[in-house]
């Protein structure tokens, strides 16, 4: 099987219980994201294949996080670092640093 990179948002971590509907489905599904695992959400959900299609994955797969956004409009480059909150922005730097080894 081969390796593909995409970018989704992550809507749910270890612990997390998430409920979502199956494409063109009706009745909500429940899953409990157990340690280490991620669910990871398409922007278009009636489009998109995401955890839905795929399932939980694994923090080894999770390769970075987007920090610009590209437009069309004007600014064409939008930094979206600024929209998160700085508690959030630490606890991902303490995250990479155990994650790398560093001190």
């Amino acid at each position: 099987m081969s390796c593909v990179e995409i970018c989704k948002r992550i809507r749910g971590t270890p612990g997390d219980k998430v409920q979502y509907r199956q494409h063109r489905a009706t009745d909500p599904v429940l899953v409990s994201l157990s340690d280490g695992m991620y669910w990871l959400a398409g922007d278009n959900p009636r489009n998109s294949l995401d955890s839905r299609s795929y399932g939980p994955v694994p923090r080894s797969r999770i390769l970075g996080r987007a920090t610009h956004r590209l437009s069309l409009g004007f600014p064409f480059v939008k930094r979206i670092d600024a929209q998160v909150p700085a508690s959030t922005l630490e606890e991902e730097r303490r995250i990479l640093e155990r994650w790398r080894g560093d001190p």
